[in-house]
């Protein structure tokens, strides 16, 4: 039983295949050593590394939210806005016949749409400096 994802969220990820296959990666492996500080106003602070990927490789940033996560920064989607696609899990609760107790169990992936902040307008985002403490290179890795 396989989950079909919107015709949208596809091709946006059929979009980040291609960068990887074309190797453009420049900018996107980058993103592994930009700082993410889980108590700065980015939701992308508390996502997983790949759906940061996922979604720097779709719009050249990490200031991406939802919809209504826009409404609450003060700020509205623009009209024809093309969203990108990050994955969030589908969890079930699920209760352990023996002791009774109910566990969310992982039963796959859905794709959630979100927004660049080019992508919006209203009230003025605060200037986050996200790049990156050490490139790759200073920190010892092989380039």
């Amino acid at each position: 039983m396989g989950t079909r994802l919107s015709d949208k969220a596809a091709a946006a990820l059929d979009h980040v295949v291609d960068r990887f296959r074309s190797g453009d990666l420049s900018d996107i492996v980058t993103v592994a050593w930009i700082k993410r500080d889980p108590s700065d106003s980015l939701p992308a602070s508390r996502w997983t590394l790949q759906n940061c990927i996922l979604a720097y490789a779709q719009t050249g940033t990490l200031d991406c939210r939802g919809y209504r996560q826009w409404q609450s920064a003060g700020r509205q989607v623009q009209r024809g806005a093309s969203a990108a696609y990050i994955l969030g899990p589908c969890l079930v609760p699920v209760e352990d016949e023996k002791t009774g107790e109910v566990t969310p169990v992982l039963k796959g992936f859905r794709s959630i749409a979100v927004f660049a902040d080019s992508q919006t307008e209203g009230d003025e985002l605060p200037v986050v400096d996200h790049a990156p403490e050490r490139r790759p290179v200073d920190a010892g890795a092989v380039p």
